[in-house]
């Protein structure tokens, strides 16, 4: 009877001491799953920050290169916003402001094209016709490759 009885109270001791460990086992998980949600919150947070420019075919997915080290992308103010991306179509602009608008050749690290724009001009990048606009003024004749990733940004006056 003796017996039974330490054999009773071993088994329920071990049986506490791993309920308390399973239950500091949940405790860190649940602890780890918050830190993550808590995380992921912020990056969501953060990436709505940074996607304050609605206007046309802004590339969302790929990072910002002026947080690279990249040599063509240092000529481009840190305020100008990213306005406009795409490979080898036509990427038009309209400001609403008078400012600066910059055409940044992502595949060969380049600006090709600086220049000043006023409110309500139009801006046109024709890669396949090698030339850029603002309304019906070609204001850049050159050898843009067609195949390249294009990028418009737009810095305001002040």
């Amino acid at each position: 009877m003796k017996r039974s009885n330490h054999f009773l109270c071993l088994f329920l001791v071990a049986t506490l001491v791993t309920a308390g460990c399973e239950t500091d086992k949940d405790k860190e998980q649940s602890a780890r799953d918050k830190d993550l949600e808590r995380i992921a919150k912020q990056e969501r947070k953060r990436a709505r920050e940074h996607d304050t420019d609605p206007v046309i075919a802004t590339d969302r997915d790929r990072p910002d290169d002026r947080t690279t080290d990249r040599r063509g992308m240092k000529e481009i103010p840190a305020e100008a916003q990213a306005v406009g991306t795409g490979e080898g179509k036509r990427l038009e602009y309209e400001p609403t402001h008078d400012g600066v608008i910059y055409v940044y050749d992502a595949d060969a690290d380049q600006v090709v094209f600086v220049g000043r724009i006023r409110d309500r001009e139009r801006f046109r990048l024709d890669p396949d016709g090698g030339r850029a606009l603002i309304n019906s003024r070609t204001v850049l004749r050159s050898d843009l490759n067609p195949r390249h990733r294009y990028r418009l940004y737009f810095d305001r006056a002040n």
